[in-house]
């Protein structure tokens, strides 16, 4: 087990390293190594043979898939797909140190999986530039909780739960309602056109969740030794998702600002709506005069 002062990452294990086959048996006779986890790197070093021999880094972004005790035949193995090569199954040498075996590998393997950030480099989320408000809240609210959700899940299958495509949706549609309604309270054909128009505006947020829900299939479906590149094909879905809300709100907020909420200042839900309706008027006129 791990000895005193030692960090779990410092920890290095006596490991037999076996090529396997394409049916995942062990192809031809194993070595003999050292095995690290080095931050997000597993460093395999052999024990002994030619002087230019140099230790193995295997980065966790270039595996294809990981998999921990899977094994029928050797449950406390440790499997590892590379994008390119053969795939590698990794034992322990000491009985005493299998389950630090383990340990290491599920450690790598929440590495592996790890939601990375998902709002860098947006401009409307949290920025002035975005309207900041209840309604830009509202807005980003579903994906942020998912964000939150899938933050504090364990595995990828709790991480990709968070962000279940249908409860987005809904609070999609129930958010454009809102902001509608909010506008045009006793208008119900001047709630049905704003919706409309911002619905055009939210289509490719629509069209990124399908694709996200797509990528979703696509992750429960893969085989260990293939599961790590459609995890990130599902993380690059869902990070579109946030860039299409973003640009989304960009441009409904002119629309928004125009139709401003009716305020409780004696102004008139009537005089709301009619300020609306004159708006898609003009809208018209000023497109045929461009």
């Amino acid at each position: 087990m791990t000895e005193r002062g030692e960090t779990m990452d410092d920890m290095l294990l006596h490991v037999f390293v076996h090529r396997l086959s394409i049916d995942g048996r062990p192809d031809g006779q194993a070595g003999q190594a050292a095995l690290q986890l080095d931050d997000d790197t597993l460093v395999i070093t052999p024990d002994a043979g030619p002087r230019e021999m140099r230790p193995v880094r295997l980065p966790l972004g270039r595996l294809a898939g990981l998999a921990v005790g899977t094994h029928p035949d050797a449950p406390d193995a440790l499997l590892l797909h590379p994008l390119q090569g053969v795939a590698i199954g990794i034992l322990s040498r000491r009985e005493e140190q299998r389950g630090d075996l383990l340990s290491i590998g599920r450690r790598a393997e929440r590495r592996a999986y790890t939601l990375p950030e998902l709002t860098r480099g947006l401009r409307a989320v949290g920025s002035r530039s975005g309207a900041p408000g209840d309604e830009h809240d509202r807005w980003f609210g579903g994906l942020l909780t998912a964000r939150r959700e899938a933050a504090r899940a364990d595995g990828w299958a709790a991480q990709v739960k968070a962000f279940a495509p249908h409860p987005l949706r809904r609070q999609l549609a129930d958010t454009l309602t809102a902001l509608a309604v909010a506008r045009h309270p006793a208008s119900a054909p001047d709630q049905r056109a704003l919706v409309a128009a911002l619905e055009e505006q939210a289509l490719p947020l629509e069209r990124a969740l399908e694709s996200m829900e797509a990528a979703t299939g696509r992750l429960h479906s893969a085989a260990d030794h293939e599961r790590l590149v459609a995890w990130r094909a599902w993380v690059e879905a869902t990070r579109h998702c946030f860039v299409a809300a973003d640009q989304g709100w960009l441009a409904m907020t002119p629309l928004l600002a125009w139709h401003d909420p009716v305020e409780s200042t004696g102004k008139s839900a009537a005089a709301g709506s009619r300020r609306g309706g004159s708006w898609w008027r003009r809208r018209g006129l000023d497109e045929r005069a461009s």
